[in-house]
């Protein structure tokens, strides 16, 4: 039980804000214009902004710049012979892989980045391949259990 519970007075805990005197409405307006930043002439203009640095270059040499931007095109299927490999060489029981089996399928679209990604898992360190995957996963909607189980994928390759 809590101080107030028990019905023992506490000093302060439920006192009313203090009142702050304000000056009359004539001073606050004349002061306003006195404030630094409140200049009020037409002249100054607002700095345009500038373009924001993303974590991942999408002008990069790499094929995975490109693959940020659009998605798999129509026709592009998943590889299932080095998907297989994947699931074969990675460290996951065997309900973990029938999950990724299932959500990596559902990735309708993004078939593209997957196959890139499968491609790059035989040469490339699984840190650098789970940040394109959640780059990826951050400029695309609807991919995040899917992805996640490409990533755990990734991470378990013997």
């Amino acid at each position: 039980m809590t101080v107030y519970q028990q019905g023992v007075p506490m000093e302060g805990w439920n006192d009313c804000p203090a009142v702050i005197p304000r000056p009359p409405m004539g001073k606050r307006k004349a002061s306003r214009s006195r404030r630094v930043g409140m200049d009020r002439s037409p002249s100054t203009e607002l700095p345009a902004p500038t373009a924001a640095e993303t974590r991942l270059k999408l002008g990069s040499t790499d094929s995975l710049g490109s693959l940020m931007k659009s998605q798999g095109s129509e026709g592009e299927v998943l590889d299932s012979e080095k998907l297989e490999e994947l699931y074969q060489n990675s460290s996951l029981s065997d309900k973990d892989v029938e999950n990724c089996r299932k959500r990596i399928a559902s990735l309708r679209g993004h078939e593209r980045f997957v196959n890139e990604i499968v491609r790059r898992s035989q040469h490339e360190q699984a840190a650098v391949l789970n940040q394109y995957i959640v780059d990826y996963m951050t400029t695309n909607e609807n991919v995040g259990s899917a992805c996640l189980s490409l990533r755990k994928l990734v991470e378990s390759q013997n």
